[in-house]
């Protein structure tokens, strides 16, 4: 069996070591630094395996791509806001930061995984990104009253890095090696699994010593947390004009946040309660690449 093969085969214990490894010791916080390098790697090799054709196509269906942004965007926060505001107005106002998110930059390689759309991925991501500077701050300013702004130049500077760089350089790959990189294609997931695997140990290390200082908090926390992740899959019911992979798309680029622009935003604006609830995001987001397999796989 080739090592391709056997990196995907067994991709569910690969990130589960990652989890256990990241959260169990803080020796990897130092590597933080690593992860939008590592991150900006693994973009470029997924974006090797998409159409370029495909995204102007995408972006020519402007009333389709402005309809999914609203009901990721917009719809979508507002309806779990209401109705976690039942259950406790705090945990609500967290939520409605965690679902009002962008898609993560991450969206294209779990596309890819996934069976998806990469092509509709990237176009969402960038959509998203955009939409967020002003979607962000008119639920908060709508639903609880609280003026937020955004950092444009922080998001322009993320989608630079780590999507439009990658795309470029994929682009010049394409167009000089495009003989050598059909070669290499049947190992891009492979080292993608890989490349999540370091990231996970990488981003979680830091938070360590937190986690287990606070366990039962944090992991009563984390588990609400994965239940919310798990209920963003319904907006796959969403009745849409989309093909099936297309679906899987719209579904992963909602449930798979830009945690990282949370964490900022909690900082910023925000009491320690919400810093935490978006820093332990990224335990449950993991754990939604553990079952996201199955799920678009064998359900979806």
């Amino acid at each position: 069996m080739r090592f391709a093969e056997i990196v995907e085969r067994y991709s569910s214990l690969i990130f589960i070591s990652g989890l256990i490894i990241g959260v169990l010791t803080d020796s990897f916080s130092r590597f933080e630094f690593l992860v939008p390098f590592i991150l900006g790697f693994v973009m470029f090799l997924s974006f090797l395996k998409i159409d370029y054709k495909k995204i102007v196509d995408y972006m020519k269906r402007p009333s389709l791509l402005f309809f999914i942004s609203f009901i990721q965007m917009i719809l979508f926060p507002i309806l779990f806001y209401l109705l976690f505001k039942l259950i406790n107005e705090e945990f609500a106002i967290a939520v409605l930061l965690l679902v009002a998110l962008p898609s993560a930059v991450f969206s294209p390689v779990l596309a890819n995984m996934f069976q998806g759309e990469t092509n509709l991925s990237v176009v969402l991501v960038i959509l998203n990104h955009i939409v967020s500077v002003f979607s962000i701050p008119l639920l908060f300013y709508l639903l609880i009253g609280r003026k937020l702004s955004i950092d444009v130049n922080l998001l322009a500077l993320s989608l630079f890095e780590l999507i439009i760089i990658p795309l470029v350089l994929a682009a010049i790959v394409l167009y000089k090696y495009n003989d050598r990189v059909k070669r290499i294609d049947p190992y891009l997931n492979s080292i993608a699994i890989i490349g999540l695997f370091f990231i996970t140990i990488f981003a979680l290390s830091p938070h360590h010593s937190y986690i287990f200082q606070n366990l039962l908090n944090c992991m009563s926390l984390m588990l609400f947390q994965f239940l919310i992740f798990l209920s963003l899959l319904i907006i796959y019911l969403v009745p849409m004009k989309l093909k099936k992979e297309e679906r899987r798309t719209v579904t992963i680029t909602k449930s798979f946040m830009n945690n990282m622009l949370g964490v900022v935003i909690a900082l910023k604006f925000f009491s320690p309660y919400y810093t935490v609830f978006m820093v332990l995001t990224g335990v449950p987001w993991i754990l939604m690449l553990l079952v996201s397999k199955r799920i678009y796989t064998e359900s979806f």
